[in-house]
């Protein structure tokens, strides 16, 4: 994919953690372990829109920073007392996927009434937008291996028809509204 084929912005759009999400992540399961109360803040700090997704890119507490507050550590008591040994490769994926999927319910709460805007005027809501995904944000490829635990997180909004750029003019996320360069800015 080029530069050109891609339209591109700065955000700064704060994404909060706490306890109620990390809890969401964890899903209901009996013996319910014990969280810290805690939050934390991310930012989402790039928007990006191409034919065939909707990327963001935020920046959160590194894995090692958010167990340490939110109490994550009691999952790797959990996994000690499995009566299944882990390879070594598994060893603390409770944690990991935790980690991830409860900055991905905050990432969700934040876009729940984002809106992709039209050159036109007119906008849609873009979890109404027909999906591949049954109009979810999920996460996306990451920039490097081992990127989300340095706290670098992406994610992604795949639609089942190809978004038309040349339509497209900004995103709406929250009260603020993001505009995208046009053709014409781009030299083309």
């Amino acid at each position: 994919m080029t530069e050109s084929q891609t339209l591109s912005c700065p955000a700064d759009i704060t994404v909060v953690n706490t306890t109620r999400q990390m809890e969401e992540a964890w899903g209901l399961r009996p013996d319910q372990p014990e969280f810290s109360e805690y939050t934390q803040e991310g930012t989402i700090y790039q928007i990006s829109i191409c034919a065939g997704y909707i990327e963001l890119e935020m920046q959160t507490p590194t894995l090692e920073e958010w167990t340490a507050v939110s109490g994550a550590e009691v999952l790797l008591d959990l996994e000690k007392l499995s009566d299944i040994e882990l390879p070594p490769q598994l060893e603390g994926y409770l944690v990991r996927d935790t980690y991830g999927g409860s900055w991905l319910v905050s990432v969700k709460e934040i876009l729940a009434d984002a809106r992709l805007n039209y050159r036109d005027g007119t906008s849609e809501l873009i979890t109404q937008i027909p999906s591949a995904y049954a109009g979810t944000w999920g996460s996306g490829e990451s920039p490097y291996p081992g990127s989300s635990r340095d706290g670098i997180h992406v994610f992604r909004f795949t639609p089942a028809q190809a978004f038309d750029l040349s339509q497209v003019e900004s995103i709406t996320i929250g009260s603020t509204t993001y505009p995208f360069p046009q053709a014409a800015d781009l030299g083309a």
